[in-house]
């Protein structure tokens, strides 16, 4: 059977640098007018809007023949209105619509063995300025620090190594998470899964790749005192994060979300 309804989200899939390598792919411009188009957690990844007039045209044409629509950062509400003249809601990301009994289980199913560790490094862009942070993390803390990434990133050079170039499974990814007293990250995912694990972490701040996600993330749940710069504070490490008031936040965003979900798909 043909699908009647199409759904697109949420990794920065409206950010402007996709856009410029696949045109209006991820705005759907692939199906037909008779269908039901939605966008679930859809992410701009940036506050300020870098299309061109004539791309705007097109993307709000786009967007306007969309059944719903909703974004993952609060900026994307205002970037929607703005520019795109569609009303959008915030939701969370979709990984936040489950929770860590859930990933429990899949590394259950893994049988993952334990990290070698128990403070999780997941750096994206590794530099001289991370690596101090996390070294200054792990001797504040007395912890042990680790990662599970691969060996080396693959460039020009390391390809004839490419066996050390592999990602671990994500499994092990996460069993990462639930082998961490304290995460150190650059990535907007990073931070979402320390969440959902109740892990105390801190984001250092990644400008590269988007602050608005960051920003939006941290604020929903009043965690704006774990993004860092390049100077670290090493007494924020002190406050302790009150799992109580996060995780209620996190069940009414849930349900926000859930709802929008079965409104839109029935």
């Amino acid at each position: 059977a043909l699908a009647d309804t199409f759904v697109v989200g949420s990794d920065q899939v409206w950010n402007y640098g996709l856009y410029k390598h696949f045109g209006e792919f991820t705005l759907l411009d692939f199906v037909s007018s008779n269908k039901n188009k939605i966008a679930y957690a859809a992410s701009f990844g940036v506050d300020t809007w870098e299309y061109s007039s004539r791309e705007t045209d097109c993307c709000r044409q786009l967007v306007q023949a969309f059944q719903a629509v909703s974004v993952r950062e609060e900026s994307g509400v205002t970037l929607c209105s703005k520019y795109l003249g569609v009303k959008a809601i915030p939701v969370l990301d979709p990984t936040m619509l489950l929770d860590k009994e859930d990933y429990e289980f899949l590394v259950g199913q893994e049988k993952e063995s334990s990290c070698d560790g128990n403070m999780l490094c997941y750096l994206l862009d590794k530099s001289e300025t991370k690596n101090r942070i996390v070294n200054e993390v792990a001797e504040y803390l007395h912890l042990s620090p680790f990662s599970v990434m691969p060996i080396q990133p693959l460039n020009r050079d390391t390809v004839k190594n490419i066996n050390q170039c592999v990602f671990p499974p994500v499994t092990k990814w996460l069993r990462g998470f639930m082998d961490a007293s304290f995460v150190v990250c650059d990535s907007f995912h990073g931070a979402v899964f320390s969440i959902i694990f109740n892990k105390p972490f801190l984001v250092i701040a990644n400008k590269e790749r988007g602050m608005a996600r960051f920003d939006s993330l941290l604020r929903m749940y009043g965690l704006e005192g774990r993004l860092v710069s390049e100077n670290l504070d090493i007494s924020s490490l002190e406050k302790p994060i009150d799992w109580v008031v996060v995780n209620r936040k996190r069940e009414v965003m849930k349900t926000i979300s859930l709802d929008f979900l079965r409104e839109n798909l029935n």
